[in-house]
């Protein structure tokens, strides 16, 4: 794509403090460095549910964020537990035999149900009672859980005890569970981590007593439910929602318990499951983590399982500091590679830490050459990979800190051409009364602002413009350059133009010969004089520069008369454009004389012009001439006297001239 010249600044008179250079060097937009270090520890750090704050030591620099850890643990253990439901606070009670009543309870992993605990007023006999497990649905339409299927199908609950307590009146009646796949509780198989226990009383009256919803705030408030062919529905009192009165035990019997198997997380997100005899558990964290400003790193280690304790075993941490920049500039000689400097002063890492690390993002176009601490004179080694994007990454392990790093580099030159049009013909030589058009050409698209330059043959700036917010073009077209408005004088003339951003630089040049438009004028004398044989004159020509309108000296002028021979006239002895060319007649002959002539000076458009003159045969000015035989008769006339000679030859022949 060709940028056309619609925005362009330009200033055209000479600059004579700014003289010709083949070299540019720039300060561009600084590359972007990451500072590492990191913390390391082995240790043996025993947690639980109330001490679960993991704290890590951080930089003092609070510019220091965690950008990796990695955490690993184990030796999980999760005791046995009997959470409360519902402790009981009397509003109310349900009877048991006409509604199957149903509670509802979480557990936050697999475990198995063992013994529960409800809160009954027993009025007669030794009521059988059948405990039953029902898993937990979700109700779009409702937006609830509610107990799965139906308690008159057997298939869809699981019978957990029938027995007779062999009580009566109100209290607490306890249950036990044997441990079986039916009193096992899989997450996987339920909705939300959600069961429902179910109680059915196969004779006698029973009542299982109620409190209002969220009556006792340190207890986990349930879901009632009541079966009414076919649907289930809230138990109520008077509007309110109940909880019925009921306390449950849960026992973990694996020998090895996962990290997933009680939920366990970091800040919120799950720690792995691993295959590891000595590690259970580990944790890898990409995500940046902000340490407090007390230089530690806090992090918050929690399970979904109740009183359920854990080891730390290694710690790691990389802290990175990426808010740094480092200078860059480049340099690039005409006909040459560009060569980029990158420098920065670092003095951020902590000696407390290990793994000092230095990492800059460059452009994929340039090569690095080299790497050096301003303490060494030998090169540091360093790494290099790939980043998404045109960028990759220079790595500088065990850099420590330094009064400067420097990272040498080196990238094409992205010029390409420079065209200087005449009338759309590509010339380098040209006159003063042409308009040029100067167009740039790259190696790639280009965005942002080209600059150009033309340097007149004394070495100082003549002309200068910039080419501003372009996008995305190849090729730059700038304004037509009228050489009769902006220059004074001529020569070999240099038109260079660059353009750079943070990652590429073009820069080129081309010459161009600039030339006097000039004419060559005959003075005296007139064309087509006649002279005599014995006559001598000058032919005066004047040669002069017509655009600066003065006269040109100094000049050669070159002249043949009749093809004779080139004859050269070198000064004009300061007569200010003047020349003058001797011409003796008595050596030319009678007759049309022709003299071709030719102006030349260097920088200076070559012209010519032909002077014509006749030379008579005589000083008389002619006769004529009679043979006959062997005489011969001349008759001459010279001023109206006529003279006669006859010429007679051999044959008696009268020839007359």
């Amino acid at each position: 794509m060709l940028a056309n010249n619609n925005y362009y600044n330009h200033v055209n008179n000479p600059v004579n403090s700014s003289v010709y250079s083949d070299i540019l060097s720039r300060i561009v937009d600084p590359v972007n460095l990451t500072a590492g270090m990191s913390y390391a520890s082995k240790l043996n750090y025993e947690m639980n549910n109330s001490n679960n704050l993991l704290e890590i030591p951080a930089p003092s620099n609070q510019a220091f964020n965690a950008s990796f850890a990695n955490i690993t643990m184990g030796n999980i253990k999760v005791p046995n537990f009997n959470p409360y439901l519902q402790t009981y606070n009397e509003r109310g009670q349900l009877l048991i035999e006409a509604n199957r009543p149903a509670t509802s309870f979480t557990v936050p992993s697999n475990c198995h149900l063992t013994n529960a605990s409800f809160y009954f007023n027993i009025f007669a006999g030794d009521p059988v009672f059948s405990v039953r497990l029902h898993n937990s649905t979700w109700n779009d339409t409702l937006g609830i859980n509610q107990p799965y299927g139906n308690p008159f199908v057997p298939n869809d609950y699981k019978t957990i005890n029938i027995s007779t307590p062999g009580v009566s009146g109100a209290g607490w009646v306890n249950f036990t569970f044997t441990i079986s796949p039916d009193t096992y509780l899989n997450s996987s198989k339920t909705d939300n981590n959600t069961w429902y226990i179910c109680l059915v009383v196969g004779s006698g009256s029973v009542e299982w007593n109620y409190e209002l919803d969220g009556e006792n705030e340190d207890d986990d408030n349930s879901l009632s439910y009541e079966f009414s062919f076919p649907n289930w529905y809230l138990t109520e009192d008077s509007g309110d929602i109940v909880d019925y009165a009921a306390k449950l035990g849960f026992k973990r019997i694996e020998l090895t318990i996962k990290p997933s198997d009680i939920g366990l997380k970091i800040n919120g997100f799950a720690v792995k499951d691993v295959n590891n005899p000595i590690y259970t558990g580990q944790w890898i964290s990409t995500r940046i983590l902000t340490p407090k400003p007390d230089g530690k790193l806090i992090l918050d280690v929690t399970a979904d399982y109740w009183g359920v304790c854990w080891t730390i075993y290694n710690i790691s941490v990389k802290y990175t500091k990426t808010d740094i920049k480092a200078t860059t500039n480049f340099t690039i000689q005409l006909g040459s590679i560009v060569t980029w400097e990158v420098n920065r002063a670092v003095e951020v890492f902590n000696i407390n830490f290990s793994d000092f690390i230095l990492n800059f993002t460059i452009s994929d176009t340039w090569t690095i050459s080299n790497c050096y601490n301003i303490s060494s004179a030998d090169p540091h080694t360093f790494l290099e990979w790939d980043k998404p994007g045109p960028y990759k990454e220079i790595s500088i392990d065990d850099a420590g800190n330094s009064s400067n790093w420097r990272l040498f580099c080196t990238s094409i030159n992205f010029a390409d051409s420079i065209s200087i049009l005449v009338d759309g013909i590509n010339s380098t030589t040209v006159h003063y009364f042409d308009d040029l058009q100067f167009v740039a050409g790259f190696n790639g698209k280009i965005t942002g602002d080209v600059n150009l330059t033309v340097y007149s043959s004394s070495g100082f700036i003549n002309y200068t413009t910039v080419y501003s917010s372009i996008s995305e073009v190849n090729e730059v077209a700038f304004p037509s350059f009228d050489l009769s408005e902006n220059i004074s004088e001529y020569g070999n003339y240099i038109i260079q133009y660059y353009w750079f951003n943070a990652t590429h630089v073009a820069y080129l040049e081309e010459g161009i010969i600039i030339l006097a438009n000039t004419q060559l004028s005959l003075i005296s004398p007139p064309q087509n004089t006649e002279f005599d044989p014995s006559d001598t004159f000058r032919i005066t020509v004047y040669y002069d520069d017509i655009g600066l309108n003065i006269p040109i000296n100094d000049a050669t002028i070159n002249y043949e008369i009749n093809g004779s021979g080139t004859q050269v006239v070198s000064t004009n002895n300061g007569t200010s454009g003047y020349y003058e060319i001797l011409i003796n007649c008595s050596t030319l002959g009678t007759g049309q004389k022709t003299v071709d002539i030719n102006a030349i000076k260097t920088l200076y458009q070559g012209q010519s012009l032909t002077y014509n003159f006749y030379i008579s045969s005589s000083q008389t000015g002619g006769g004529i001439t009679i043979s006959l035989g062997m005489m011969t008769i001349l008759i001459a006339a010279n001023i109206g006297v006529i003279g006669i000679i006859l010429h007679i030859k051999k044959k008696g022949r009268l020839t007359v001239e």
